[in-house]
């Protein structure tokens, strides 16, 4: 079992959610580009998580014997670009 502990640090950072966000959003309207995109796996269930970080590797590299349908298709579910997730219209 694990224990948290809250620090005073993240108190403060409790009241500072709206900026991170917003500094996070930013970093990745700005740093997301056709060469070189963020690409973001949502990990709320870390078996799929890790299934599709390896499935996203497979698929960019070519390889001897690749079989695209052995690596299959993306879960656009919880896997997109910088600006899916988190770059939202104000």
């Amino acid at each position: 079992v694990k224990q948290w502990k809250i620090t005073d640090i993240d108190l403060a950072a409790m009241s500072r959610y709206d900026d991170y966000t917003h500094a996070k959003e930013e970093m990745f309207r700005f740093t997301s580009t056709a060469a070189a995109p963020w690409t973001v796996i949502l990990a709320n269930d870390q078996r799929r998580a890790r299934l599709e970080a390896i499935r996203l590797v497979l698929s960019a590299m070519d390889y001897e014997g690749k079989d695209a349908d052995a690596v299959g298709q993306r879960d656009s579910a919880i896997v997109g670009t910088g600006h899916t997730f988190f770059c939202r219209p104000r």
